[in-house]
């Protein structure tokens, strides 16, 4: 069987020109020279992958220090004995409220300025631009404020933790001589 005539020698593996088709003509090319195969990878939920590809979750083993941290959280809440501190915990989760109610201060005071230099029935300019400069000065002092604030806080409790571990050691020493 003879096929048409083909300038560019067609593609690899195609019959030339007074050639007979190969066998196989039109299976897909096989990797050459690229080296190995790619292996499968185990799908979503299997052992070994996390949906990211990244590495599995694996739960706290029970007695590890990470088993005891949660529960301690969680039973600090309801100490009424205060002898274990959830702030220390918590301050984290604080400031960050406190930023987000920085960023509000910002654009509420943006709002406001431009509202009042532009957009209101009665537009008073001079006291809008008094606002678009006094916003930013008024929540970096809001920034400061909150953060001295939280460092006391931690300042303090690091205070009544050192001093709990000062008791125990000097009772402890009490004891033994």
């Amino acid at each position: 069987m003879q096929q048409g005539w083909n300038p560019q020698g067609g593609a690899p593996g195609a019959p030339q020109y007074g050639q007979q088709p190969q066998q196989g003509y039109g299976a897909p090319p096989q990797p050459q020279g690229y080296g190995a195969p790619p292996q499968p990878q185990p799908g979503y939920g299997q052992q070994g992958m996390a949906p990211a590809g990244g590495p599995m979750y694996t739960p706290p083993i029970a007695g590890s220090p990470a088993a005891q941290k949660m529960p301690a959280f969680v039973s600090g809440l309801f100490d009424f004995t205060f002898t274990n501190f959830v702030t220390t915990k918590v301050i984290k989760v604080l400031y960050g409220i406190w930023l987000l109610g920085v960023v509000g201060i910002i654009l509420f005071g943006f709002y406001g300025a431009i509202n009042t230099m532009f957009l209101a029935y009665y537009t008073r300019p001079l006291e809008g631009l008094l606002m678009l400069i006094l916003t930013p000065v008024i929540a970096a002092l809001y920034l400061i404020l909150g953060r001295v604030y939280m460092e006391v806080l931690i300042v303090l409790f690091r205070i009544a933790e050192n001093l709990t571990e000062l008791n125990k050691k000097t009772k402890d020493q009490n004891a033994a001589s």
